[in-house]
């Protein structure tokens, strides 16, 4: 009966300790599930920052090519206008050339001859020089090196989270209690194992045996008796084998 009591009471501290470990790991689900969710807010909201600030980096670039094509073109207006005006200019002066060469009257030839030509060998007109390699190119080259530095950095960072996370561990089991049982499990197994004992006499003498009795009792009273020693229920030799002693 002592160790009837025993074992009762090892059973109840392996209740109460399963139960203990069943709330913590009820806990631990709970605490798990609510960092998960937080972890998906702050990552969700963080990413609509980098997104928009994404936006706000499109915004200020279009507007830099923007403002550069503005003046750029303000510009071209510029010397647009000042060319054609020197175009024309010129248009009329060598219109009156061409009137003046036909002329008959020599004073006037003389006098509007020589006041073109002081006009033109005083005037000197400013050259445009264009630049025909200027574009907005080095604008995409940098978008694009950027894009790929952002895509190589969100890798490597993605990858180095995703390492983190798989290398942490939620719950296990205890390996050295694992193969404890698992050894158990195999030592209660082994039936083979048979050794000799005395017929037990009272309850402690049965408890001190790791055996189903009522497996002989199933046995023999079966109608498939086929290899069952030919022996009257209830009455066993002493030199009968049962199976692993304590």
């Amino acid at each position: 009966m002592q160790r009837l009591g025993a074992t009762q009471a090892e059973i109840q501290e392996k209740i109460h300790d399963r139960l203990k470990q069943m709330e913590e790991l009820k806990q631990a689900v709970d605490a798990l599930k609510n960092s998960a969710q937080r972890a998906l807010q702050d990552c969700e909201k963080m990413f609509s920052d980098m997104m928009r600030s994404i936006e706000r980096m499109q915004q200020e670039m279009a507007k830099l090519i923007s403002s550069n094509k503005k003046a750029a073109l303000k510009i071209a207006v510029g010397h647009t206008d000042r060319l054609s005006y020197e175009i024309a200019d010129l248009k009329r002066r060598d219109n009156e050339i061409t009137q003046l060469s036909r002329t008959e009257d020599h004073i006037h030839f003389i006098q509007t001859y020589q006041m073109l030509i002081a006009q033109t060998e005083a005037e000197e007109l400013p050259t445009v020089s264009v630049n025909p390699y200027f574009t907005f190119d080095p604008v995409t080259k940098a978008v694009s090196e950027m894009k790929q530095h952002l895509n190589e950095f969100s890798n490597d960072e993605l990858v180095k989270t995703a390492k983190t996370v798989n290398k942490m561990t939620f719950c296990q089991l205890d390996d050295s209690k694992k193969r404890r049982s698992i050894e158990n499990d195999e030592q209660a197994q082994v039936m083979h194992k048979a050794v000799p004992v005395q017929e037990p006499q009272h309850r402690d003498d049965f408890l001190k045996y790791k055996v189903v009795f009522c497996l002989w009792s199933r046995l023999t009273n079966s109608d498939d008796t086929s290899g069952i020693p030919d022996r009257k229920p209830g009455r066993h030799s002493r030199g009968h084998r049962v199976s692993h002693q304590l």
